[in-house]
C-alpha cells in the first residue's frame, strides 16, 4: 500500500560487546598413541581423545579425556551399526538439475569382530557375508589434539556400493546444525539430510507455505556434509560421493551413510561450536577478507528493461536521490552463448564512468557451453573441453535457460586455460567481478577428461568450477597480502560444496520466491544465509525482494521494504529487481515509501561499514560468520538456539526481522546474561 510506513526491524545490542572466544589448543601432529589391548577391548589414547574398541561384537566408541564423556557410540544393535550393502537402481534423466532414481539396497551386511589389529591404528572387521569373506578395514588417520579421521574401505569381490554407520545420540534435545545452505530448519533433528547439489526447489506461496516443489523441503543448492551438534562436537564426511545424514529413521540414532564402496569421516571434538566451527575451517579453508566495496549496497540495473543508460540510473540514485551503492549488476551473459561484440565499447566507457564516481560493476557467467553459440560449442567440443558421455561424445542436457547445451569439464587443464581468457575479456570490457551461476548439473552418467565418473565428479565440480575463477585472480590480480584480502573483485556464487569456503567470498542464497513462505520464500532465505555460515562460509545474502513469482503476485511494497530491512543485516545487502513470474515485477523505488525504506537501510549499512569490516577480519581468523546462529554465541541457552529467524550479526547486534506480512510487532528472545539496547528506542534490558 503506497505509503504505508513500517516499523523497522528491531535489532539490538549487548552494552557489553560479545568477544570471540579464544582457541589456544593448537593443531601439532601428536603422532601414535598409547595403546591398551585387553582380552575384549582396544583402548587407544590420544592427547585429548580415547578411542574404545570392542571386539566381540566389533563396536567403536570415542571419549574426551578431560570430561570422560562419551564423544561417539556407535550402535550395538545389528541394522544400525556398521555395515554395507549393494544399491541396484536406475537414474532418471528428467531434469539435470535435481537426482531422479528409482532403486533399493537388496542385500546388507553388518561387522561382525575384530580380525586383526595392526599399530598404530588399523583394523580389519569381520562382516555377517561370510559366503565372500568379506571384511572392512578401518583406519584412524592424521591424528591430532581435537580431531580423529576415520577411513573405513570395504573388502568384498562383489559389487559394494552403500557403506553405513550408526550412533547413539544422548538425549532428545542434542540438535544438529549446518550441513551447508539449508531452507527449512537450523537444526536438522529428525530430518534425512542429503547431500547432492541440486536446482532449489520452489514453494506454492499461498497454496501451501511449507511445501518445496520438486524435490522437497532439503533440496538445496549448496550442501556440506557437515554438522555442529548442540553439545560442541563436529562431524564431517570427506568425501565427493553422495552421503545422507539421517535422524528420521531412528529418533536415538545419527545414521550416516555413503553411497560408495568407503566412508571417510572427520571428528572435530571441540567442546563448544564456536571451537568446532574455528576446526572446520582451519581444516577446509577460509575466506579472503573481501574488498570494502562488497559491504555496501548492491543494485541491479538492465538496459534490457529501462530506456535510461546504467550510468544514468546510477547517478539518479546516488546524487538525485541521495542513496548510496557500491555495486552495480549488470546482468550481461558471457555464458553460456557469448555477447555482441559490438556493445563492448560502449560498456567499456560505462564502467569507467561508473568506476569514477566510485561504483563497480559485475556481470554474469556460469559453466555451460550453448549448441547454438556459433563455432564456440564446436571449438570446446574439438579440444576435449566438455564432459563425455560414456561413448565419448559431449554430454548434452537441457536446462531453463537454453533448449540444449553442453558443460565444461575442468578436470582438463586447457579447458581451465580457455575459460578463465573469457574471463579476462569480461575484465578487460572494465567488469570487476561476476555472478559464478550454477554448478548443480553433473550428470551421475558423465564421465571426465581425467577419468573421474559423474557420481564422484556431481559434488566436486562445483570445487573445480570455483577454484577455475580464485585461481585467475589470484594469480593475475593479487590483493596487496594476498594470503589475507581478496582481489578487488566480487564473485558471487550459489552453488558449493565443503570446500568452497576456500574459493569464494560471496554467497546468495539463489531463487527465491517473492512472498512469505517458509519454504522458500523470505523466511527461508534467513535461515539459508545462518546455515551456510555455520558451515563456514561467512558472507551470505539473498535476492531482495526475490526472483520467482508465479503462484504469486509480485512483490508488495511491504514485503520489498521487510527484505531490505533483512538485508541491510546480512553478508551482502544484494537488491533484485529482476526475476521470473507472470506479470511485471514491482519495485522498491516504484513508491515514495519504498524508495525512502531503502534509502535508510543503504545509508545504515554504509555506515556499518567499519564493524562490518572488522566483523571480516574476524571471519579469516575463526571462521565466524556475518550472520551468527545463536548456537555460535548462546550454545547453552536452549531457547536462544531454537530460534531460526533472530540472529546476532557480528559480535554486537542481535537482529529480530518481522518476517510476517501485515504485522506491526515482534516477539524477541533476550538471552540472559547480558545487557541489551533497543537501538531504536535506547530502551535498556538487564538480564543477568
Amino acid at each position: 500500500m503506497a505509503g504505508l510506513r513500517l516499523k523497522p526491524v528491531l535489532f539490538l545490542t549487548p552494552l557489553i560487546i560479545l568477544c570471540s572466544l579464544s582457541f589456544t589448543h593448537g593443531y601439532r601432529h601428536v603422532g601414535k598413541p598409547i595403546t591398551e589391548e585387553y582380552y575384549d577391548r582396544i583402548l587407544l589414547y590420544y592427547t585429548n581423545l580415547t578411542v574404545a574398541i570392542d571386539k566381540s561384537p566389533w563396536r567403536l566408541q570415542v571419549f574426551d579425556n578431560k570430561t570422560e564423556a562419551a564423544i561417539l557410540s556407535e550402535s550395538t544393535d545389528i541394522d544400525k551399526k556398521l555395515g554395507f550393502g549393494l544399491w541396484e537402481g536406475e537414474y532418471l534423466h528428467i531434469y539435470e538439475g535435481y537426482l531422479f532414481r528409482v532403486g533399493d539396497v537388496t542385500q546388507w551386511y553388518h561387522a561382525t569382530s575384530l580380525l586383526s589389529y595392526q599399530k598404530p591404528a588399523t583394523f580389519v572387521v569381520g562382516t555377517s557375508d561370510t559366503v565372500n569373506n568379506a571384511t572392512i578395514t578401518v583406519t584412524i588417520d592424521n591424528p591430532q589434539q581435537f580431531k580423529l579421521s576415520f577411513k573405513i574401505n570395504v573388502n568384498h569381490p562383489g559389487k559394494g556400493n552403500r557403506v553405513a554407520m550408526g550412533f547413539n545420540l544422548v538425549n532428545k534435545t542434542e540438535g544438529f546444525y549446518g550441513f551447508g545452505e539449508r531452507f527449512n530448519d537450523a537444526n536438522q533433528r529428525g530430518h534425512r539430510v542429503g547431500h547432492w547439489l541440486e536446482e532449489g526447489s520452489f514453494g506454492l506461496g499461498n497454496w501451501d507455505k511449507d511445501l518445496r516443489v520438486p524435490k522437497g523441503e532439503l533440496c538445496t543448492y549448496a550442501p556440506m556434509p557437515l554438522t555442529i551438534s548442540s553439545r560442541g562436537y563436529g562431524l564431517q564426511m570427506d568425501m565427493f560421493h553422495r552421503t545422507v545424514f539421517d535422524f528420521k529413521r531412528w529418533d536415538d540414532v545419527m545414521y550416516i551413510e555413503a553411497e560408495a564402496d568407503f566412508f571417510h569421516m572427520t571428528l572435530f571434538a571441540g567442546r563448544t561450536p564456536r571451537e568446532t566451527l574455528q576446526m572446520m575451517t582451519d581444516q577446509n579453508g577460509r575466506s579472503l577478507i573481501p574488498p570494502p566495496w562488497q559491504f555496501g549496497p548492491w543494485n541491479q540495473f538492465s538496459d534490457d528493461t529501462k530506456e535510461e543508460t546504467i550510468v544514468t540510473r546510477a547517478r539518479n540514485l546516488l546524487f538525485d536521490q541521495d542513496i548510496p551503492l557500491s555495486l552495480c549488476i549488470e546482468p550481461l551473459h558471457f555464458f553460456p552463448s557469448g555477447v555482441d561484440p559490438s556493445i563492448v565499447p560502449t560498456r567499456k566507457k560505462d564502467h569507467q564512468e561508473l568506476s569514477d564516481i566510485g561504483i563497480k560493476c559485475v556481470g554474469y557467467f556460469n559453466p555451460m557451453v550453448a549448441l547454438i553459440w556459433n563455432g564456440t560449442y564446436e571449438l570446446a567440443a574439438r579440444n576435449n573441453y566438455l564432459l563425455k558421455t560414456q561413448t565419448g561424445e559431449p554430454y548434452n542436457y537441457t536446462y531453463l535457460g537454453y533448449p540444449e547445451v553442453s558443460q565444461l569439464d575442468f578436470t582438463n587443464p586447457a579447458a581451465v586455460t580457455w575459460y578463465q581468457s573469457q574471463l579476462e575479456y569480461a575484465i578487460g570490457m572494465g567488469f570487476r567481478g561476476w555472478m559464478q551461476d550454477y554448478g548443480e548439473y553433473t550428470p551421475p552418467d558423465s564421465l571426465s577428461f581425467d577419468g573421474t565418473d559423474g557420481l564422484e565428479m556431481h559434488n566436486k565440480f562445483v570445487l573445480l568450477y570455483q577454484n577455475a575463477t580464485y585461481d585467475l585472480l589470484t594469480r593475475k590480480y593479487p590483493s596487496s597480502e594476498p594470503d589475507k584480502y581478496a582481489p578487488d573483485f566480487v564473485v558471487y556464487v550459489r552453488s558449493g560444496y565443503t570446500g568452497s569456503q576456500r574459493y569464494t567470498w560471496s554467497h546468495w542464497t539463489g531463487d527465491p520466491t517473492s512472498d512469505w513462505s517458509h519454504s522458500s520464500g523470505l523466511p527461508a532465505q534467513i535461515i539459508a544465509s545462518l546455515t551456510v555460515g555455520l558451515s563456514g562460509m561467512p558472507y551470505s545474502g539473498s535476492d531482495i525482494g526475490g526472483f520467482v513469482w508465479y503462484l504469486t503476485p509480485p512483490p508488495t511494497e511491504e514485503l520489498w521494504c521487510r527484505w531490505a530491512e533483512v538485508g541491510c543485516f546480512s553478508g551482502t545487502m544484494h537488491e533484485q529487481a529482476s526475476g521470473k513470474g507472470f506479470g511485471e515485477k514491482t519495485h522498491i523505488f516504484d513508491t515514495p515509501e519504498g524508495t525512502r525504506i531503502w534509502r535508510k537501510y543503504a545509508k545504515l549499512r554504509t555506515q556499518l561499514f567499519p564493524y562490518l569490516y572488522n566483523t571480516a577480519h574476524e571471519a579469516y581468523q575463526t571462521g565466524l560468520p556475518i550472520m551468527r546462529h545463536h548456537l555460535l554465541d548462546f550454545p547453552n541457552d536452549t531457547q536462544a538456539i531454537s530460534h531460526n529467524f533472530q540472529y546476532m550479526f557480528g559480535p554486537s547486534f542481535l537482529v529480530a526481522p518481522v518476517i510476517e506480512d501485515g504485522r506491526r510487532g515482534w516477539d524477541v528472545y533476550l538471552p540472559e546474561g547480558e545487557t541489551w539496547i533497543d537501538v531504536s528506542s535506547q530502551l535498556k534490558h538487564v538480564l543477568s
